[in-house]
Order: C-alpha cells, then structure tokens, then sequence
C-alpha cells in the first residue's frame, strides 16, 4: 500500500488534482470478513455490497466537490 499512496501523493504534489487514494484494506468492513468472499480473494454478493457501502461516500465527495 505504500507504493500505491506515495505514487498518489506525488502525482498530487506535481499538480494533479484527480487523482485520488482510498485504502482498499477497508472496502469489506470490520466484522464477518470471512463471509464476504469466497476464497478469501473473490467477493461474493456481500462483499460486493461492503463494498459499494464504502465506495459511495468518497464516490459522492469526488462528484460534489
């Protein structure tokens, strides 16, 4: 996650101004993990719906603002 948050940040630095991080590791949420994929890789329609719960805010953000 480094790479991909330094590379943001520079890229911001140098004056881009869409292009944007969100921390991946969050998307599933806290809690029943185990339930949101099928082989700890794939998301099953939970896991598809933890994920849309946690894009749509910064989705919104990006569009409002």
């Amino acid at each position: 996650m480094n790479v991909q948050r330094s590379t943001v940040e520079r890229l911001q630095a140098a004056g881009d101004a869409n292009v944007h991080f969100l921390d991946g590791g969050t998307l599933l949420g806290d809690s029943l993990y185990e339930e949101c994929t099928v082989d700890g890789v794939h998301p099953t329609d939970l896991g598809f719906h933890r994920m849309a719960e946690s894009l749509e805010p910064a989705i919104r953000s990006l569009l409002e603002g």
